[in-house]
C-alpha cells in the first residue's frame, strides 16, 4: 500500500544470482545482467507505471510499452481521456437518498464497532457471541447458557400461545432441557438439574404474562408490514429506509403487539420489577419496536426472558419522529466518520444509570463507565473496540471534561427515551426504575 519495494520470490532471487554469476554485458554497459533482464513490476494493477512508458524503478528497465496490467477493470484507466467538462455548482445533481435497512441501525446501536466495519469497511466477521455479557463461573459455558435459556423460553411461549395450561408449559421446558442435554449444551444427571433448580418459578412467571397477551392480540397479523420510506437528517442526507419488520398480533379492538424472546435477562437482578433494566441487552429490540411505531402506528412490544415478561410502551404520535431521527442521526454519525460511534453499550448503561441516581454525578458516572469498559470483560478488550479507542479516555475524554462529548450526548439522547418507554408488571408502568450498571 505504502510502495515499498518487496523482495522477489525465492526461485527468482536464485535465477538472478545465477545470471550475475554465470554471465556479463558488453563492456562499458555495467556488471548487474539481471537488472537489464528484470522489469519491476506495480504490486498494484491501478499504479500509473502499469499504462505508460517512463523511466525504470531503481535499475531495473523502463516498464513495458503500452498497458500490461492483468486486472481488466484497471485498464480502461489506460485510454486517452477527453478534457475534464467543468459544471457550475448551481446546476449540481443533488446526491441520491442512501439505502438502509432497520437492521444496519439495529446492529450499530448493538455494536458499533461491529456495525463500522461490516457496513462502513465492508469486512465479514464472525458470527457474534450473543452470550458475552453472562460470564457465570460454572459449566456450561455463557454461550451454551444463553442457547439453552432462549430455547426453553420460546418453548414456554409457543405453549402458552397455543392455549396451553401452566402443566403443559413447564413439560415444554423440560423438553427443551432435553434437547439440551442431548446438544451437549446442558449437562445430564443432578448437576443439569441443580442448574435449572429455578425454571419452575420462571415458566410461571412467563406463562401467565403471555397468556395475558394472548387473550388481548389472540389474533396473528397474516402479513409482516413492510417499511418503505425516505428521511431527510437534518444537516445530513436522505435515507432510503427500506426493510421487513417483525411479525405482529391483533387485538379485538385493533390494537397491535410484538413478542420477542431473549435468552438474557430483561434486568439486572432476581426480579423482574427491581427496576435495573439492563438497557445494554434492548438497544436492537428498541430500535425495531421504533421502526414497527413509525411504519404501523402505536405497537406494544412484548419482551419474555428467563426472569418474566416486560413491555417497551407505545410511542406518542408528537415523539415518535423525533426518536426515528435521533437513531438514523446516531447511524449516520457511527458510519460516516473517522471512527466507530462512540457508545459501547455496557459503559453506556453503567453510565446513564449513575446519572439517574438519587444524586447524580458526573466524575462518579464517568468512573462507572470507565470500568465497565476497560474491565476483564469490558469491550476495550474487543479488537475492534480496542483498536479505534484503548482507553475509555480516548473514547470519552477527560473526567474533568466529558460532559459535553460524544460519549456522553449520545447515551443521554438514546437511553433516555429508551428507559422511558420500559414497563414491567405484565402492561403496569414502572415508576422510574434507577439503571444499574453492568
Amino acid at each position: 500500500v505504502d510502495d515499498t519495494e518487496r523482495e522477489p520470490a525465492l526461485p527468482v532471487a536464485q535465477l538472478r544470482h545465477h545470471l550475475n554469476r554465470q554471465w556479463c554485458r558488453v563492456p562499458g554497459q555495467g556488471d548487474d545482467v539481471a537488472a537489464a533482464l528484470t522489469h519491476a513490476h506495480p504490486l498494484h494493477p491501478f499504479d500509473p507505471a502499469n499504462f505508460g512508458s517512463g523511466e525504470g524503478i531503481g535499475n531495473a528497465a523502463p516498464p513495458l510499452t503500452g498497458a500490461f496490467s492483468y486486472a481488466r477493470e484497471w485498464l480502461a484507466s489506460a485510454a486517452p481521456t477527453a478534457a475534464p467538462t467543468v459544471v457550475p455548482a448551481a446546476v449540481a445533481r443533488p446526491s441520491e437518498p442512501i439505502p438502509v435497512t432497520v437492521a444496519a441501525l439495529a446492529e450499530l446501536l448493538h455494536d458499533p464497532a461491529r456495525a463500522y466495519t461490516r457496513q462502513r469497511l465492508e469486512l465479514a466477521l464472525p458470527p457474534e457471541d450473543e452470550a458475552e455479557e453472562d460470564t457465570e463461573p460454572f459449566a456450561p459455558d455463557p454461550l451454551q447458557q444463553w442457547r439453552t435459556r432462549l430455547a426453553w423460553v420460546q418453548a414456554v411461549v409457543e405453549a402458552a400461545l397455543a392455549g396451553a395450561d401452566e402443566a403443559t408449559a413447564q413439560a415444554a421446558a423440560q423438553r427443551a432441557r432435553r434437547r439440551a442435554v442431548l446438544a451437549g449444551d446442558w449437562p445430564d444427571g443432578p448437576t443439569g438439574a441443580w442448574l435449572a433448580r429455578d425454571w419452575g418459578q420462571a415458566v410461571q412467571r412467563i406463562w401467565q404474562p403471555i397468556r395475558e397477551l394472548a387473550a388481548r392480540h389472540p389474533y396473528p397479523v397474516a402479513e409482516r408490514r413492510r417499511l418503505a420510506m425516505t428521511l431527510a437528517l437534518p444537516g445530513g442526507p436522505t435515507l432510503a429506509i427500506r426493510d421487513m419488520l417483525p411479525a405482529l398480533r391483533r387485538g379485538d379492538d385493533g390494537a397491535l403487539a410484538r413478542l420477542v424472546a431473549l435468552g438474557n435477562g430483561l434486568v439486572e437482578g432476581k426480579k423482574l420489577d427491581a427496576g435495573h433494566y439492563a438497557l445494554q441487552r434492548l438497544l436492537r429490540i428498541w430500535a425495531e419496536h421504533v421502526a414497527l411505531n413509525v411504519a404501523c402506528g402505536p405497537v406494544t412490544s412484548w419482551i419474555a426472558s428467563p426472569l418474566g415478561v416486560g413491555q417497551m410502551q407505545p410511542l406518542q404520535p408528537q415523539a415518535v419522529g423525533d426518536i426515528w431521527t435521533t437513531l438514523w442521526q446516531a447511524w449516520h454519525a457511527g458510519l460516516h466518520g473517522p471512527a466507530p460511534l462512540p457508545l459501547p453499550r455496557q459503559a453506556a448503561a453503567a453510565y446513564w444509570g449513575k446519572l439517574r441516581g438519587d444524586a447524580p454525578d458526573p466524575t462518579a458516572a464517568w468512573e462507572a463507565a470507565r470500568r465497565a469498559y476497560e474491565c476483564d470483560h469490558g469491550q476495550a478488550k474487543e479488537p475492534l473496540w480496542r483498536r479505534h479507542y484503548p482507553t475509555f479516555e480516548t473514547l470519552a475524554g477527560t473526567r474533568e471534561a466529558h460532559a459535553q462529548g460524544a460519549f456522553a450526548r449520545w447515551t443521554e439522547a438514546l437511553l433516555t427515551p429508551l428507559h422511558a418507554h420500559l414497563a414491567s408488571g405484565h402492561g403496569k408502568s414502572a415508576t422510574s426504575p434507577k439503571e444499574a450498571a453492568v
